[in-house]
C-alpha cells in the first residue's frame, strides 16, 4: 500500500535507461534552445514527456516544450511577415523549411495552412515562381557536381548546358558559367 501510494504521488519509477534518455533529452532541449533551434528543442522536451509526465523532470520538459513551441510560432509569423514586406523569396523559403520541420508538431497544420495561403496569393506568385526556379536550377547544379565527382564529364557538361540555356540568370547558372566557360549554348 505504501508503494502504491508513493507511485500515485511520484509517478511510476523510471528504469536506468529511461533516466539516461531523459537527462540526455533535457540537455539536448536546453542546447537547442540556446542555439535557437526551436523545433528540435520542442521534440527533445516532448520525448521526455512521452517517457514520463509525473517525474521531477516533467515540469522542466513541459515548460521547455511550451517555450520552444511559442518561439517556433514566432518563426512562422516572421516568415509570413517577410512575405508581406515584399521579401517573398525569403519568406517562402522559410515557410517551406518550417513546413517540413514542423511536421508532427502542434504547428504542423498552421504551417501547411500558411504555405497554402502564400501560394494562392496572387501578389506573391512571381516571387514564389522565382524561388522555385532557383531551387530547380540548384538541383541541376548539384547533379552536375555529382557527375563531376563520379568522373562523368559528359553528363556534367549536359547538366551545365541545361543551366546555361534555361537558368543562366540564377546563382546556379552563374556557377555553371564560371565552372564551364568553354561551353556554348545554342
Amino acid at each position: 500500500a505504501l508503494i502504491e501510494g508513493a507511485r500515485e504521488t511520484a509517478g511510476p519509477s523510471l528504469t536506468p535507461e529511461q533516466l539516461l534518455e531523459i537527462k540526455g533529452k533535457l540537455d539536448t532541449g536546453r542546447t537547442m534552445e540556446k542555439s535557437r533551434l526551436w523545433v528540435q528543442a520542442y521534440r527533445a522536451y516532448a520525448r521526455v514527456l512521452e517517457i514520463t509526465e509525473t517525474s521531477i523532470f516533467s515540469d522542466e520538459a513541459r515548460a521547455g516544450r511550451e517555450r520552444s513551441l511559442k518561439h517556433a510560432q514566432e518563426e512562422l509569423d516572421l516568415a509570413w511577415k517577410w512575405m508581406e514586406e515584399g521579401r517573398v523569396e525569403d519568406g517562402y523559403a522559410k515557410l517551406l523549411a518550417l513546413k517540413e520541420e514542423l511536421a508532427g508538431t502542434p504547428l504542423d497544420a498552421p504551417a501547411k495552412k500558411k504555405l497554402k495561403a502564400a501560394e494562392k496569393n496572387k501578389a506573391w506568385k512571381e516571387g514564389i515562381k522565382a524561388y522555385k526556379r532557383k531551387l530547380a536550377a540548384e538541383e541541376i547544379w548539384q547533379k552536375c557536381l555529382k557527375a563531376l565527382d563520379e568522373g562523368k564529364q559528359k553528363s556534367a557538361e549536359r547538366h551545365a548546358k541545361t543551366l546555361l540555356k534555361k537558368y543562366a540568370d540564377t546563382p546556379a547558372g552563374e556557377k555553371a558559367k564560371a565552372r564551364f566557360p568553354e561551353l556554348e549554348v545554342e
